[in-house]
Formats: C-alpha cells, sequence, structure tokens
C-alpha cells in the first residue's frame, strides 16, 4: 500500500469508530434516567471518543502513538490558543450588550461552584477570575483534550497529507461539526430552535476549525488544539454567558448556538484561511509509519 493509500485507511477507520463511539455513548446519554443530569460523565465520554478512536487507530496501524504532535511546540503558540477564544467571546458579547441584543449584568462571581473547588466561598471579583483563567482552564482542558487528540492531533495533519490546505482546514470543520450533530440533534444541546442552534454552531464550528488547523500546523502541536478549545469553553461558558441575562431574544445572537459567535469566529478564520497555503508541508514520517 502507498502512502496515501495507507494515510486513507487511517483517516476512514479512525473516522468510523469515532462516530460510532459518539453515537453508542449518545444514544445512551438519551436514554438515561436523567440526561441532564449526567451531562457530567456522558459529556465526557462524548468528548473523548475521538481520542480513544486516534489512539486504536494508531496502534492499530502503526502501533505506536507517533504524529499525534505530543510536543508543546513554540510557546508564542500556546498563547495565541488560550488568548483568541478570550478576544473573540469578549468583542462578540461587547456587541451583544452594547446593542441590547443581550443585557449585561455583574451577577455574583460565578458562585461556589466554580471556587469552591479550591475552597474559596463566595469569592470577590478579584479572585474568581484568576481561578478561572487558571483552574478553570486546566479542568475543562482535560475534557477538550480527548477531542483534541483525534481532530488536531490525529485527522488535521493527515487531511493534511491528502488534500489542499484550505480544502483539508474546511474537511476538518465540517467533520468536527458534524461530530457535534447526535447533540444537536436528539439531546438537549441547544438554545432556541434546534434548526438555528444546527446552522449557527455549525458556522462557529467550521470557522474555530480554519484558526485551529492553521496554528496546529504551525506548531506542531495538538496541544494547541486542546487549549484554544478548552478556552473557548471557559470564556463561552463560564464567564460571558454568565454575565448576559435575556433581553428578549438573546438566544439568537449570544452562546454556542447563536449568530454572534458563529460570526466573530468566520471573520476572524479568514485572516488565517488567506495563509493556509503558506502553511509549511507536513512531513510523512510524522503522520505514518507502517
Amino acid at each position: 500500500m502507498n502512502l496515501r493509500g495507507a494515510i486513507r485507511s487511517q483517516v476512514v477507520t479512525f473516522l468510523a469508530i469515532a462516530f460510532a463511539l459518539t453515537i453508542l455513548v449518545s444514544v445512551a446519554w438519551a436514554g438515561a434516567e436523567d440526561p441532564k443530569g449526567s451531562e457530567m460523565s456522558f459529556g465526557f465520554f462524548v468528548m473523548w471518543a475521538p481520542g480513544v478512536a486516534a489512539i486504536v487507530t494508531c496502534l492499530g496501524f502503526q502501533r505506536n502513538l507517533r504524529g499525534l504532535g505530543w510536543g508543546l511546540g513554540k510557546p508564542i503558540y500556546l498563547v495565541l490558543a488560550y488568548a483568541l477564544p478570550l478576544l473573540v467571546g469578549l468583542v462578540t458579547y461587547a456587541v451583544i450588550w452594547s446593542t441590547g441584543a443581550g443585557r449585561f449584568a455583574w451577577v455574583r462571581p460565578f458562585g461556589t461552584n466554580t471556587c469552591g473547588v479550591v475552597g474559596i466561598e463566595d469569592p470577590s471579583y478579584a479572585v474568581a477570575f484568576p481561578v478561572m483563567l487558571t483552574l478553570g482552564l486546566v479542568l475543562r482542558l482535560l475534557f477538550a483534550l480527548g477531542e483534541e487528540i483525534g481532530w488536531r492531533g490525529f485527522l488535521v495533519p493527515r487531511l493534511a497529507q491528502l488534500l489542499p490546505a484550505k480544502a483539508a482546514a474546511l474537511a476538518s470543520g465540517v467533520i468536527w461539526a458534524a461530530y457535534h450533530l447526535p447533540g444537536l440533534l436528539f439531546l438537549n444541546y441547544y438554545s432556541g430552535s434546534r434548526a438555528k442552534s444546527v446552522v449557527f454552531f455549525s458556522i462557529m464550528a467550521v470557522g474555530a476549525s480554519v484558526i485551529m488547523y492553521w496554528i496546529r500546523l504551525r506548531s506542531g502541536s495538538l496541544w494547541t488544539g486542546a487549549v484554544f478549545h478548552a478556552s473557548h469553553n471557559l470564556a463561552i461558558q463560564g464567564i460571558f454567558d454568565h454575565f448576559t441575562l435575556d433581553a428578549g431574544n438573546t438566544d439568537f445572537y449570544a452562546g454556542e448556538f447563536g449568530l454572534g459567535l458563529a460570526t466573530a469566529y468566520a471573520l476572524t478564520a479568514v485572516w488565517f484561511w488567506r495563509r493556509l497555503d503558506l502553511l509549511p508541508p507536513v512531513r510523512p514520517w510524522r503522520v505514518s509509519e507502517m
């Protein structure tokens, strides 16, 4: 089997395992007695399905776990991966608050559920923000890492060998969006209407994927994807959604299923999209050692 054929076989196997595991866990989740109360446990298994699929595929084809980008790479790319979702979120929600699409409110600082993990009761903002931006990121990283071992660690460098850069970046985004469809269509993973949530979330996912594709291949590290993903979840779910109150139709604009983030990520992705063809080629030995 030639190199392209070997890589293609890996990708097909990986996707089959990842989507099969995701669907199985999602079906079990939907059938649970208390689906909402099971979000933490089932959500963890869903997010680790791509990581498990990548590990199984690598061991099955390569007999090793090379080619996933385990190194940290240059710190500047980790900093970029951490800062960019926070900046995108800040700009998006600043527009939402200033236009009246959502109401800003200084509420209790994140609550003891967030900061109580380190024994801080009813913390001030001066304490809550540093805790959220450090420990909050680490906790979310434990979940995001499972996805990113699969999507940015395994899939992206292999797609980069099979397709032109822009086609590979777009394909990685479409696949990542499709992976979320069981939750969007059959679970309580949406806001407002399901149709609106599917459209806006998918646009956001493709835009974010283009950005992460560029950072992943520039850095050579899957950790940039993990940090970006965790930082996004921290910024949106942990911070900005927390300070946003409904102004009548806020769910149409705010959150992961809203127009705001879909637009912001799509616009941000344009800068990276224009530079995809300038990325260095992926060396074959990094992605396939048959």
